[in-house]
């Protein structure tokens, strides 16, 4: 490692714990930040300095990443990115941990620290704790030095699991409790959990390291909401029952919080599986004291009050992103898979879809080559053997703009299994949105689902 101050990106920045990291950081070190973030902002201090990047955008990461020392990788994509989504929260989060790795390998980053989830000793885990797993793969696969840091609920204003536990205790005088909230976990402090974070920046015996983070004390899920009804003085009645529910958990949670499913179901999956911190993997600080969760909550709550400065994000109101995960035959790489798809389309849909290759330039046609409702450019200069990256640049069927794209990306192996993630990005319909939405879409989902079969066909 170099000498400091270091210059640190922080991928998530916008979100509680990047926002408090950032603040630690100004606080307590001399290092220069790059905070990352999908629109521009201006900074406040001089050794801040937002650069407008998204992460969905290998080249916009890859550009933001220029001069970068250490990265912090906080970031999970289990909330809308487009006006319409079209893919699990764990492809995105493959594919956008994919761009990240690669752009910081291309920037020859020294270190990569990365926030993901405790991990229970069970054989099957849920598709949140798997997704947030395999980023740490995809990030221990690369070139730089990996630090990851494994964490449970984190206790802060403004944190989602604390947000949607505070509502759930604040306004249900009665509740029906399944097994899993008698299931240990040991919760972290937000102050804490970032201490922690600080503490490895450029240390040579922290890299490549796997930490477990927990506060003081294990509790159960019963607990915790015991102490916050304490502390709210509210009483509540808890009715035990002996069954273990997660499914119709999910569906009163969400009807009480009012917070979105893409939140509350990921997170509600995980519940069922005892969060604890493994004591061989514990990140130990000397003469540091953890907090209590009964100090944490003192804390959430005084903070919530006080109110935080928001960040405004934009919506795209009329994009759409696609992402599916399809299985990749041995002999094929994914510019292989893409022109497979290429000719595999027209044999499957005859004589309805025509498509023509010529020179890197694609067309998709209606019945007759001169009714093009697609037409796509390949990019020789963006695209590698385990990336195949098409402009969308024109159609009956879409509207310009600059980063509408396709994307066949191949990723790291599996449970031994290859993958191929075809993506669209940015892509903004010719049809009226309600039109569009009840025909187009539908068709490009089941016309990917059936190129994944004949992918799996051919294994």
């Amino acid at each position: 490692m170099k000498e400091t101050p270091f210059t640190i990106a922080i991928a998530g920045a916008t979100g509680f714990v990047g926002r408090r990291l950032i603040d630690h950081i100004l606080k307590t070190t001399n290092h220069q930040i790059v905070a990352l973030s999908r629109f521009p902002k201006k900074s406040e201090n001089p050794r801040v300095e937002w650069r407008a990047c998204d992460l969905f955008s290998l080249l916009e990461i890859e550009q933001a990443l220029i001069g970068v020392d250490i990265a912090y990788y906080l970031v999970h994509s289990m909330l809308p990115s487009a006006n319409l989504d079209q893919g699990s929260f764990a492809d995105y989060d493959l594919l956008l941990a994919d761009n990240f790795a690669r752009s910081a390998n291309q920037n020859h980053l020294k270190q990569v620290i990365y926030l993901g989830g405790l991990l229970p000793s069970t054989p099957k885990l849920s598709k949140h704790l798997e997704s947030r797993f395999e980023v740490e793969q995809v990030f221990r696969d690369k070139k730089f030095s990996l630090t990851t840091f494994r964490a449970g609920l984190i206790i802060g204003p403004k944190g989602s699991s604390f947000k949607i536990m505070y509502k759930l205790v604040s306004r249900l005088p009665l509740m029906i409790c399944p097994l899993w909230v008698k299931n240990p976990m040991t919760p972290i402090d937000l102050d804490d959990a970032v201490f922690c974070l600080g503490k490895v920046i450029g240390v040579e015996e922290c890299l490549n390291k796997i930490y477990d983070l927990s506060g003081s004390g294990q509790y159960t899920y019963l607990d915790l909401m015991q102490i916050l009804g304490k502390r709210l003085n509210v009483i509540r009645i808890y009715l035990k029952l002996p069954v273990n529910f997660v499914g119709f958990s999910k569906l009163w949670v969400r009807l009480i919080t009012q917070e979105s499913k893409e939140l509350v179901y990921p997170l509600m999956d995980s519940i069922r599986y005892p969060m604890i911190c493994h004591e061989e993997r514990r990140f130990k600080v000397e003469n540091y004291r953890f907090k209590t969760f009964e100090e944490s909550l003192e804390l959430a709550l005084v903070q919530e009050k006080k109110g935080e400065k928001k960040f405004f994000v934009k919506k795209n109101h009329r994009f759409v992103r696609s992402v599916q995960r399809l299985p990749i035959p041995s002999k094929m790489n994914a510019t292989d898979a893409a022109f497979e798809y290429m000719k595999w389309l027209p044999k499957v849909f005859s004589p309805l879809v025509l498509v023509s290759v010529d020179n890197g330039v694609v067309e998709f046609s209606l019945f007759h080559k001169k009714v093009i409702f697609l037409k796509l450019l390949f990019s020789k200069e963006r695209s590698t053997p385990n990336r195949a990256l098409f402009y969308i640049t024109g159609g009956l069927l879409a509207h310009i703009n600059e980063k509408s794209r396709l994307e066949f990306r191949e990723t790291l192996p599996i449970d031994g299994k290859r993958y191929v993630i075809t993506a669209i990005h940015d892509f903004e319909p010719a049809l009226p949105w309600p039109i569009y939405r009840s025909t187009q879409a539908l068709v490009h989902l089941a016309v990917m689902k059936a190129f994944g079969r004949h992918l799996n066909d051919l294994l």
